[in-house]
């Protein structure tokens, strides 16, 4: 319970800090695709968000000097333990402002990979879903990025 209050205490801070600072901050994730045509997903240990969500794309920040597509390979092998084998494509570009940032996300879609994705530090679970009927527990965006990537819906720029 301290751990989940603790972490509460911290995000209301960091709330506060973002809404006065609108620090502009990059993110990247990706859309892994198996060959069965199913997307994985991934559960973070450190916490769900502020809609109780639980189920994500996986991806994270981008460092200073680096890259997008860097960043992407970086997080890939970081929280599910696959590299790239072969080419990845951009699937879009969004902008996050819903906590006081100003995030701007760019999301990739890869199709080929070495290694088997796994559990890490930073995700307790990661299992493949049908992207249109993703879990329970799967996050506002990540609905959003998977009725884009199967037509269900347009294409925004929101996130």
């Amino acid at each position: 319970m301290i751990r989940g209050t603790t972490y509460t205490a911290v995000r209301r801070v960091q709330r506060v800090y973002w809404r006065v600072a609108r620090p502009r901050t990059r993110g990247v994730r990706a859309i892994v695709i198996d060959d069965a045509g199913r997307v994985l997903l991934v559960r973070h240990s450190y916490a769900m968000d502020h809609s109780g969500s639980t189920w994500y794309l996986p991806g994270g920040g981008v460092r200073h000097n680096e890259t997008f597509e860097q960043a992407i390979v970086r997080e890939l092998d970081e929280e599910v333990g696959i590299q790239p084998d072969g080419p990845f494509e951009q699937f879009g570009e969004y902008t996050n402002t819903v906590e006081g940032k100003r995030d701007r996300v760019v999301v990739f879609v890869l199709r080929r990979w070495v290694g088997e994705p796994t559990s890490s530090r930073e995700v307790d679970s990661v299992t493949f879903a049908d992207p249109t009927a993703p879990p329970d527990g799967t996050s506002p965006a990540t609905r959003r990025r998977l009725a884009e990537l199967t037509g269900a819906a347009d294409a925004t720029s929101t996130w």
